[in-house]
């Protein structure tokens, strides 16, 4: 419990600049453009989606037209999908949204030094 109160402390008496603490000596901060790896996370993700789809289209008609017998696990892996085509939606709103605007969680270094 300490440690808690004593981090609070650091953090209320430090010079706060944008929310976060000083940057360290030799680190400059780019709240106007900040580099991402938002995209290459979308483009990841859309494409496991497309392979995971093109696999499921494909367990779907075997086990529907060949063998005649959906199973549970059938259903569940329908579920799946739209799930995570669900979070896929949600992901893409949050970079291309405010959640993760230019400066919000962007100094990663006052989180590493606490």
């Amino acid at each position: 419990m300490d440690q808690i109160s004593e981090l609070v402390a650091r953090v209320a008496t430090s010079n706060v600049v944008k929310g976060s603490l000083k940057p360290p000596p030799g680190v400059k901060p780019n709240f106007v453009n900040p580099e991402t790896r938002a995209p290459s996370l979308i483009n990841a993700n859309i494409a496991m989606m497309v392979l995971g789809s093109i696999a499921l289209l494909a367990r779907l008609y075997a086990r529907a037209f060949l063998s005649r017998s959906l199973g549970w696990d059938d259903y569940t892996a329908v579920a799946a999908l739209l799930q995570q085509s669900y979070k896929l939606m949600l992901d893409w709103e949050d970079i291309n949204g405010m959640f993760l605007s230019p400066g919000f969680l962007l100094a990663g270094w006052w989180y590493e030094n606490l």
